[in-house]
């Protein structure tokens, strides 16, 4: 691994999982990093894993991944030497180090980078999660409290994580909002029917019908049953039979987040009413593009959330959205009926109601898609995102230097 040149900013990034394996925090890491290359910055990634295979992947950004088999103590003091080793190894390459959510690694990590001086980010992604007031309700709270305070800055997604911050103590100079950002180049929408329609070809997905669009864990929070509820609803009160439904992302229990039983009861109801054709499942797909771009409506039916990455690719990507209502999370992105309609969360007749209304009425779901395009275009490119954390890693490790 080359040492960087004394005039480049060096920033290891903290984050559970990378590419190729896929997370909300990992997928922010990665479209910073694409958009800041050549800019000055050299990034080194330090993460996790329990595939094996990945150990070695080749990457063309630095990546340090720790394999962890195990949970029990025995694999968690490996993990702590394991990350110990990597950030002593990395410790003369960098001045900044990021911290993308907080957990047990991130205590290790914040105790290293003051031994060696090195200026702390820690982005707070999730208000119930990371957030300051949820971490020292956890055990040990006063301790991970502690440390969490010792960063240098504190980056808000959305201005309800702000309020958290200020309503612990955290002085408004230390906190700034910068949303997660998406790469309006890379997602946006299809420019006819036929460009649609030859994606769903190349995707096996029928070619007629309306599809919607789901992203994210088969996880309770984030509500994948309550929109399967609301389909089954919808095809009850309409008899609409091509109207499918299109599930990306993971199933696989191995994953804390997921929940078996809500993947087997969605799963055994599709079998037991002969649905196979009408609801598609796709564990993982690295050119998410192209499937917004295959469909028609996209559903968050969320009931917690950060500012979710999903929400903001449909958006992107021009995509009539309908979105699960989280106050100071989605209404942060989403008017209601003007980038998009709201529900209340786990409302299924809302939602389906919702659904009713973007397939009955064309031009307003065109309408709803077009501005939210320019609503993120407006406020949440990456181009302006990444312009705001190269001022902020600028300014710090000018800071160090005084």
């Amino acid at each position: 691994m080359s040492f960087k040149m004394k005039h480049q900013i060096g920033v290891c990034m903290l984050t559970g999982v990378f590419y190729p394996e896929i997370s909300g925090g990992g997928l922010q890491c990665r479209t910073l990093i694409d958009s800041l290359k050549g800019k000055g910055i050299i990034f080194f990634v330090l993460t996790t894993t329990r595939d094996d295979s990945l150990k070695d992947f080749k990457s063309d950004v630095n990546v340090i991944r720790i394999v962890i088999k195990e949970l029990n103590l025995a694999g968690r003091f490996k993990a702590f030497l394991q990350f110990t080793r990597a950030f002593l190894k990395l410790q003369k390459q960098i001045d900044v180090v990021h911290l993308h959510g907080f957990s047990d690694k991130t205590l290790l990590i914040i105790l290293l980078a003051k031994i060696f001086r090195k200026k702390i980010i820690q982005k707070i992604t999730s208000l119930g999660d990371d957030d300051p007031i949820s971490i020292s309700q956890k055990r040990f709270g006063w301790i991970k409290k502690f440390l969490f305070n010792r960063a240098d800055l504190f980056i808000s997604i959305n201005p309800i994580i702000l309020k958290a911050c200020l309503d612990s103590n955290i002085s408004e100079s230390k906190v700034l909002i910068i949303p997660n950002a998406v790469d309006t180049k890379r997602f946006y929408p299809s420019n006819d029917l036929s460009e649609k329609q030859a994606l769903r070809s190349e995707l096996n997905l029928p070619i007629d019908g309306s599809i919607i669009l789901f992203v994210g864990f088969f996880s309770k929070d984030k509500g994948p049953d309550i929109l399967f509820e609301a389909w089954r609803k919808l095809k009850n009160q309409t008899q609409q039979n091509n109207v499918r439904l299109l599930f990306i992302g993971s199933t696989d229990t191995s994953y804390f987040e997921i929940k078996f039983d809500l993947v087997k009861k969605i799963k055994d109801n599709i079998k037991a009413h002969g649905m196979e054709k009408e609801v598609f499942f796709v564990e993982k797909a690295l050119q998410i593009e192209k499937y917004y771009k295959a469909s028609d409506i996209f559903v968050l039916p969320s009931l917690r959330e950060g500012l979710p990455n999903a929400l903001l690719e449909a958006m992107s990507a021009a995509l009539p959205c309908i979105s699960s209502d989280l106050k100071g999370i989605t209404d942060y992105l989403i008017s209601d009926k003007k980038e998009g309609l709201i529900f209340a969360p786990g409302d299924i007749e809302g939602l389906c109601k919702a659904i009713c209304a973007l397939l009955n009425d064309k031009n307003m779901a065109k309408e709803l898609g077009r501005n939210a395009r320019e609503k993120i275009l407006d406020k949440f490119s990456i181009d302006k995102v990444s312009r705001q954390y190269q001022y902020v890693y600028d300014k710090l490790t000018k800071d160090n230097k005084c």
